[in-house]
């Protein structure tokens, strides 16, 4: 793309503001500028440089307090940079704030001409698109109350339906759909999808990986002020996926590595069917090109779960879990198919009879999305004697979808419904999305991928 089709282009954007101690000092300082009173500098974004075409779908992540709503203000100019410059062309529509723009004593249809107003157009160009925007937002005769009575539903739609449908040349929404119900969203997605057909930029901040995936064509990731990765919508929400278990204060060197990787394995796929790929980067960092092996198992030492609990045992405790790829070495970040392992170890402070023991895997909604029983799940082990260690295995074919998951178990006698031992999310367990995916849901039980093949000839028919 060149750069007449540029519709904002970011030069070392960067925002820091001061705290001052008391007012006072504050006053002091904006009257003589030199007169260094002390100050507090906090650096909202580092310096940051991108360009945005037209037509195209730019989501933004990254944990709170990355900076993402400073950037949306900065591009939308309800903010002033500290350094650097941002330029953005044609009609920006905006949603930063939920209810932003609006006059809570004024009627949503008075809002409506007031956001119209401000948003560039006329009284007859608001009133050619009112029906529709009275359409979208589908809030009966409420559009006639005060906004200030509306629920934040409410608000969200007739603030969508205004910004979605000035047809705006950019279109700026901050995890303000997060708010609607998901009838509402899939139609708020639907409405930004015919508006990036007609050439309208998105840009949009969300917590949720699937729709960064789904809907942008680049994804830009930020962590406390600073750009970690721009480019492949799939490598960024690996990547911060990764970001939001991490413990470590730095972002690792490992990690860019593991963007590098990844990119060039999305390059390498679509190079091989003939697909334009999606360049992935990180700012100010050069991406060296050479041939790179598929992806690999690994094990992220920083991918712990936050809510393990471990209920007290009965005499047999599960005393470890291991998480181990195809080749047994210990890995909890897989590839999409990779068979894995869970290995389970055991101690009996005492001797039982007639028990049974299982591994669970749930999903981040706490669904229990598969699990194992040995010995099996309509009988138990006869016997375990006092004061023995030992360990069960339990072996996955890989079929779960990409996402994170979490892996727990417990271990039951057939004479009692309580548990002699349970723990639950005990570890993490990542599996990595791909491109070359053909199945959806909660799991994946496809045996190859679908196959395209002719009919045999149907005869002809008869007197012909």
């Amino acid at each position: 793309m060149g750069s007449s089709d540029t519709l904002i282009h970011a030069r070392r954007l960067e925002k820091r503001y001061r705290l001052y101690a008391n007012p006072a000092d504050r006053l002091i300082a904006s009257l003589a500028p030199r007169s260094r009173q002390a100050a507090d500098e906090v650096i909202a974004l580092q310096p940051l440089s991108f360009r945005i075409h037209k037509g195209e779908t730019v989501g933004i992540v990254g944990r709170n307090g990355s900076g993402k709503s400073t950037l949306l203000q900065l591009i939308c100019g309800t903010l002033q940079p500290s350094g650097g410059s941002v330029s953005v062309q044609g009609r920006i529509g905006a949603l930063l704030e939920l209810g932003s723009g609006f006059n809570p004593d004024f009627t949503g249809l008075e809002n409506i001409f007031l956001n119209g107003a401000i948003l560039g157009l006329s009284q007859l160009e608001i009133e050619t698109r009112l029906e529709a925007i009275l359409n979208f937002a589908d809030i009966g005769g409420f559009v006639e109350r005060p906004v200030r009575t509306y629920s934040s539903g409410m608000a969200l739609r007739l603030a969508f339906a205004v910004q979605a449908c000035i047809d705006p040349d950019i279109l700026v929404i901050d995890e303000a759909l997060a708010v609607g119900d998901e009838t509402f969203q899939k139609k708020c997605f639907n409405r930004l999808s015919e508006l990036k057909e007609k050439g309208t930029s998105i840009l949009f901040v969300t917590h949720s990986c699937p729709s960064i995936v789904q809907h942008c064509d680049r994804a830009l990731l930020l962590d406390r002020g600073k750009a970690r990765w721009f480019g492949n919508p799939e490598v960024t929400t690996t990547l911060y996926q990764r970001l939001t278990s991490s413990r470590d204060k730095t972002w690792s060197r490992a990690h860019i590595n593991l963007g590098i990787q990844l990119t060039q394995a999305r390059r390498k796929e679509a190079l091989a069917t003939n697909a334009s790929p999606a360049v992935g980067h990180t700012p100010g960092t050069t991406e060296q090109a050479s041939e790179q092996t598929p992806l690999q198992p690994f094990l992220d030492r920083q991918l712990k779960p936050e809510t393990t609990q471990q209920y007290p045992d009965r005499g047999l405790r599960i005393e470890a879990i291991q998480i181990l790829g195809p080749d047994g070495q210990p890995a909890n970040t897989l590839p999409l198919h990779t068979p894995f392992s869970l290995q389970f170890d055991y101690f009996s402070e005492q001797a039982f009879e007639h028990i049974r023991f299982a591994c669970h895997i749930g999903n981040a909604q706490g669904m229990r999305v598969t699990g194992q029983v040995y010995p099996s799940v309509h009988s138990y082990l006869p016997s375990v004697e006092a004061e023995q260690s030992f360990c069960i295995t339990f072996q996955f074919i890989g079929g779960l979808q990409p996402g994170l998951y979490f892996v727990g178990g417990g271990v039951q006698l057939r004479s009692e419904e309580a548990f002699l031992h349970r723990v639950i999310d005990l570890k993490a367990l990542r599996i990595l999305e791909s491109e070359e995916r053909h199945s959806f849901g909660v799991c994946d039980l496809s045996a190859q991928p679908p196959e395209l093949r002719p009919l045999a000839q149907r005869p002809a028919p008869a007197g012909t």
